[in-house]
């Protein structure tokens, strides 16, 4: 609470209408991160000055940073029909609808905000982003040249362009980025992070374990590095240490709803991958348990009832392995039929009339 600005609103009206009172009031209340009692100064400023227009930028920044995205675009708006060339209100609406998901109106708030200031860093990075996110990678490419070339100094914009070759397939270019970032900060845990992605697409998942070894040494609490730590291991097929990753990013308590908008089944496929671990370790009691867990986060999801259905069956529970393994090959009959007709663990049951009409054998 800011001394001398956080009185009541009533007892503050008694004392002054002023548009600088209330204007400077809220900066002090923005400045101290009381952003609700700062967009009620902003308000009140407003009403005596409704075409002020940094009063309307200050009321969207504050909006935005409660995540009440709407309504800051609303006050950017207002702010831009005052000043239609100003950098900084293209430039923060575009961050907001960033924020939104709404990626071809970044995109366009972004493209304004250069127009208004052509070397600015952080417009042409944001800018690649969105394209990117659009699937316009040649473009993204260009506006991340454009960053790099006005701040080469920057990590972002070397791991940015590092993402759009990575996507693009090009990939010894992506570990080029990716370098050249270490280079400038070798203690960057992200760079060591996404350099590790590259290897895996790559299928080369030693010198990817090398890269995640080291993003998780700089950075002990990254969900992701452990996480993809985890599933490179399980190619590598060093189960129990695969196991341990898994188990460490899921101890990281992921805000699941924060990667929802991007990943949606997240959730489901960590549970799912820790399932799996434990099926190849055959521990098919806990594995089942993991794989209940990532139904909960996907229901009906085909992988984690394959999964439960190659569980049961290695433990004889003939019933449930086929009720599961029915409602896997009634979501991807090829898939799991052909899985099915190979997997080990369905071996004990592989005779059952009802097991090979579901494989299409009679």
């Amino acid at each position: 609470m800011v001394d001398g600005v956080a009185d009541s609103h009533d007892e503050w009206d008694t004392r002054s209408n002023d548009y600088w009172d209330w204007y400077d009031r809220g900066r002090s209340l923005d400045e101290s991160d009381c952003y609700e009692d700062a967009i009620a100064s902003y308000d009140k400023a407003l009403k005596a000055r409704p075409d002020d227009y940094w009063a309307w930028y200050n009321r969207g920044h504050a909006l935005c940073t409660l995540g009440r995205y709407g309504e800051a675009i609303d006050s950017y708006d207002r702010a831009l029909d005052l000043r239609p060339k100003d950098y900084w209100a293209w430039y923060r609406r575009g961050r907001t609808l960033h924020e939104m998901g709404e990626w071809q109106a970044a995109a366009h708030s972004y493209e304004k905000a250069i127009a208004c200031k052509s070397r600015d860093f952080w417009a042409w990075y944001r800018l690649a982003d969105v394209q990117r996110q659009l699937g316009l990678h040649d473009e993204a490419l260009k506006s991340c040249d454009r960053a790099t070339q006005i701040k080469p100094e920057n990590l972002l914009a070397w791991h940015g362009q590092g993402r759009i070759l990575d996507e693009l397939e090009q990939f010894e270019q992506a570990l080029d980025c990716y370098d050249k970032a270490i280079d400038l900060q070798p203690d960057d845990a992200l760079a060591w992070y996404d350099r590790g992605r590259v290897f895996d697409d790559l299928e080369r998942y030693s010198e990817a374990l090398d890269c995640y070894d080291k993003a998780v040494y700089l950075d002990p609490e990254d969900f992701w590095g452990w996480y993809q730590r985890g599933n490179v291991l399980y190619q590598l097929e060093r189960y129990e240490e695969a196991l341990t990753s898994f188990e460490t990013a899921i101890d990281q308590k992921p805000d699941w709803q924060k990667w929802h908008h991007q990943y949606p089944s997240l959730a489901s496929w960590v549970w799912h991958d820790r399932a799996q671990t434990l099926r190849r370790l055959q521990r098919y009691h806990d594995a089942l348990a993991s794989f209940d867990i990532a139904l909960q986060h996907y229901p009906g999801d085909p992988s984690s009832l394959y999964g439960k259905a190659a569980c049961y069956a290695a433990q004889g529970q003939f019933e449930a392995a086929v009720a599961n393994l029915q409602q896997a090959i009634a979501a991807h009959p090829n898939e799991y039929q052909e899985l099915a007709k190979i997997d080990r663990d369905f071996d004990s049951i592989r005779d059952r009339n009802s097991f090979r009409t579901l494989l299409g054998e009679c």
